[in-house]
């Protein structure tokens, strides 16, 4: 863990860094199941008790992007965690939740849309992120919608640590 991580952030530092996945996995009810490579990176932002995330996509044969993400996690001295994302298709998401032994919880609390973002409505989240050892990192998304009202397995994927 870097040193000049600020120590609010010390409890998820671990996550700070560079992470690809080339075996991504998704499924919902009302759709096929897919796969995707994926790129995410969780950023310092000085002393601020916040990490710069972004996260990218794409088609594992085309490379042709799928998903785009932007956004911040925020830590507390309590533990407690706030994501807050904006997605390319028009969404934006609040989840909160807590890190414990290298997991990383959350749940949706808030979530809009653009006027012209297409349906079904996203209208729950659930994510983690665990770390399996300091180079593989696992995230797990489920949600429900509009049209999908329980709460459903949507996406997983395996990262390794770029950098």
């Amino acid at each position: 863990m870097c040193s000049d991580i600020p120590e609010i952030l010390q409890g998820v530092g671990w996550i700070a860094g560079v992470w690809e996945s080339t075996n991504g996995s998704g499924k919902f009810p009302t759709i096929s199941e897919f796969s995707y490579n994926d790129h995410i990176e969780f950023v310092l932002c000085g002393k601020q008790p916040v990490l710069a995330y972004t996260g990218s996509s794409s088609h594992p044969e085309r490379g042709n992007p799928m998903h785009l993400e932007r956004g911040f996690l925020r830590a507390r001295a309590d533990k407690s965690l706030s994501f807050m994302v904006a997605h390319n298709f028009g969404l934006t998401t609040i989840e909160e939740g807590s890190v414990n032994n290298g997991v990383i919880t959350l749940k949706s609390t808030n979530i809009g849309r653009m006027a012209d973002a297409k349906d079904p409505q996203v209208t729950q989240i659930e994510r983690s992120f665990r770390l399996v050892d300091n180079n593989t990192l696992e995230q797990e998304l489920s949600m429900a919608t509009s049209t999908t009202p329980v709460l459903s397995k949507h996406l997983k994927a395996t990262y390794k640590r770029k950098s």
